[in-house]
């Protein structure tokens, strides 16, 4: 698993099998704008993550306002999209593309999908593997937005979310546009279970797919829910139980603590909580934990339930290692 550590501008890599932890590229809590090799590179705010399973892992450097790339082999750094400290809302290839707030990202059949400016001024952008051109496919500026999660099926459906507390609501991209999925505005600070329109959300951020469903991370909910494809119907599989003595268990039983990223590794969810990185069995929605320890935040590396973690967005690279910022 490959994770960006938004507070320490790193981005760390987890293996599965051992939840051993270690740093892919950047320097702890030292912000700074550098393309480079491994930990001689410099994120600012890196925000959002995704793998092209292709041996690259891309970071959506939040503080610095462009798209990087990791090379996972050697952990070279480079950027691909945008310009150091340029802002602005610019399709354009490569340097030229200019981004105000870049965020969540997700990969699907060949481009990088991103959040950009999720609070108050959204964009969605598009962008194409190889010549890095960027397209702005969807925007919306209504008030009160906090856009956070993204995902694409394998119809090529995107999605985006809004964790705004009040109107919480998951959407689909469609004619430049967005079109409410599930959810509504009118269940206020409710995690309620329905289809489409009559379901709520408390606060939606991060997003997966499996190909047949959406997961949907719910951190001001303390659950992960799950909204079938195309049918719209919103379950929550994990989560509900804040008085849980335990981390671990199934389903209702299994306590997650503000969840935000998450990905779908094989049959295994992760998700990343406050404190850890957490597994999650589907269907059976069955949780351990995997790196990091329940009440203990932090940036060391290390094996398992020795390391330290603080965790936001999340990815696979379909090949046994987890990244992660």
């Amino acid at each position: 698993l490959y994770v960006v550590d938004e507070s320490n501008h790193d981005v760390r890599a987890i293996v599965v099998a051992t939840g051993a932890v270690t740093r892919l590229a950047g320097s702890p809590e030292d912000a700074a704008a550098m393309d480079g090799a491994g930990t001689a590179a410099r994120f600012d705010e890196p925000a959002g993550i995704a793998c092209d399973g292709a041996g690259y892992v891309y970071v959506a450097d939040g503080g610095n306002r462009v798209i990087r790339r990791i090379q996972i082999s050697s952990g070279n750094v480079d950027t691909v999209a945008g310009t150091f400290g340029a802002t602005g809302e610019v399709d354009m290839p490569g340097a030229a593309a200019r981004f105000t707030s870049p965020a969540e990202m997700a990969f699907a059949a060949g481009f990088l999908y991103v959040v950009d400016d999720g609070y108050t001024n959204l964009h969605v952008r598009k962008i194409a593997l190889g010549t890095f051109d960027v397209q702005t496919i969807a925007t919306s500026t209504v008030a009160g937005q906090n856009f956070y999660g993204i995902a694409v099926d394998g119809s090529g459906n995107v999605y985006v979310d809004d964790k705004q507390y009040g109107k919480s609501i998951v959407y689909e991209v469609a004619g430049g546009g967005l079109t409410a999925f599930a959810g509504s505005a009118n269940g206020i600070g409710l995690t309620i279970d329905a289809t489409g329109g009559a379901a709520a959300f408390f606060g939606a951020a991060g997003m997966t797919v499996d190909g047949s469903a959406l997961y949907v991370a719910e951190p001001d909910a303390n659950v992960v829910r799950k909204i079938a494809l195309p049918s719209a119907a919103v379950s929550s599989p994990l989560g509900l139980s804040p008085d849980s003595p335990s981390v671990a268990g199934t389903g209702g039983a299994g306590f997650i603590d503000q969840p935000g990223g998450i990905a779908l590794y094989a049959d295994t969810l992760v998700v990343a909580d406050l404190w850890s990185l957490d597994t999650v069995g589907v269907p059976a929605a069955d949780l351990t934990l995997a790196a990091g320890d329940y009440g203990y935040a932090g940036g060391t590396d290390g094996v398992g339930g020795a390391a330290r973690v603080s965790p936001a967005a999340v990815v696979s690279d379909g090949n046994g290692t987890i990244y992660f910022t």
